[in-house]
């Protein structure tokens, strides 16, 4: 009997990376959502301690990274941006004052969070 080697594809390994203090919350609030939008995709939700240092250290840069507002996590995201590893990973900000109007705009209730990482997932592949 032969055994068939099975390489995953690119989609099967991406992952997106949620980073906030508030990590339960977050989970609860935009996870579904995400799982819909990206079925093959890993999503990580991490501290803004030493457990991101681990997850960006892991080996598997994520493809997308969503981040809770904030002062100070925006110069966390200036941080992030600073490494050439992640200078080409989009970065945005969950929350935001023009998100949430964006948000509203828009008729369905995720259809912009959903027609962003889409557009960005069409890039990836292209």
């Amino acid at each position: 009997m032969k055994l068939k080697t099975v390489i995953p594809s690119p989609i099967e390994m991406d992952t997106i990376l949620v980073i906030s203090d508030y990590v339960q919350a977050l989970k609860a609030e935009v996870g579904e959502p995400l799982r819909r939008l990206y079925p093959n995709a890993e999503i990580r939700f991490c501290l803004f301690d030493g457990e991101l240092l681990n997850e960006l250290t892991s080996g598997l840069l994520p493809i997308l990274i969503l981040m809770d507002m904030g002062a100070d996590n925006l110069l966390i995201m200036k941080e992030l941006r600073s490494f050439a590893c992640l200078s080409r990973t989009p970065m945005l900000m969950l929350r935001a004052e023009a998100t949430k109007r964006k948000v509203e705009a828009e008729s369905e209730g995720i259809g912009w969070l959903y027609n962003t990482l889409n557009t960005h997932h069409q890039y990836q592949l292209n």
